[in-house]
């Protein structure tokens, strides 16, 4: 603390002064973790540092796609969607639960929830997993249409394309919590809540918006 050391490893407490001080913590093998901080006077304040990172990991390769151009990998660390190719419907859907044997398969979006030009697909974007690990939000964009599909990793069947079931501008949008039949979405300049499960949409919650976090 405050570059002297301390004679107790965590968890610990200290009492310090109010002010600004720093916290590092050192464990061999780990790269350190340091954290600067102001402390009020009278104040109680729990530091949550996560997990110290080892100074050397060692990887190895478990499965090989050719041609991949994005990918994003589900909270439970499960599985990964994967592009190989930003105009095309079939993604790669990697299970690596079992890291010994994993499995890759196709995964594509049903012709009958995209809007073609001229018999062409737009570009698509992975833009978000929900919590649960099971449904995806992606984006495609052709031309001045945009829209926003939530696949069912599970049934491929069970891909709704949101723009068109609510008839929105959805400009961005995010799972609402652990229930992925809720989303806030961005429709124009305004955020609605959407309910996927009885297709209804919310009156504007806001106005005026730029962007948002969940």
């Amino acid at each position: 603390i405050d570059s002297t050391l301390q004679s107790a490893s965590t968890p610990m407490r200290a009492n310090l002064s109010a002010g600004t001080h720093t916290v590092e913590l050192q464990s061999n093998g780990y790269v350190a973790w340091q954290k600067t901080f102001y402390l009020a006077a009278g104040q109680v304040l729990w530091l949550d540092y996560g997990h110290l990172l080892p100074t050397t990991i060692n990887t190895s390769a478990i499965a090989t796609i050719e041609n991949a151009v994005n990918s994003l990998a589900s909270p439970d660390h499960k599985w990964s969607l994967v592009q190989t190719g930003a105009n095309q419907p079939t993604l790669k859907l990697v299970n690596y639960s079992d890291t010994d044997a994993p499995k890759v398969t196709d995964f594509t979006i049903p012709d009958d929830q995209l809007t073609k030009i001229d018999g062409a697909y737009g570009v698509f974007t992975i833009k978000e997993w929900d919590l649960n690990s099971r449904y995806i939000l992606v984006e495609h964009v052709n031309g001045e249409t945009h829209e926003l599909l939530r696949l069912d990793r599970e049934d491929t069947v069970n891909t709704i394309n949101i723009s068109r079931t609510f008839s929105l501008n959805i400009s961005e949008a995010h799972f609402a919590g652990s229930n992925a039949n809720k989303l806030y979405a961005k429709t124009d300049s305004v955020l609605r809540s959407l309910d996927i499960s009885s297709n209804s949409a919310s009156a504007v919650l806001v106005s005026g918006l730029e962007s948002f976090v969940i």
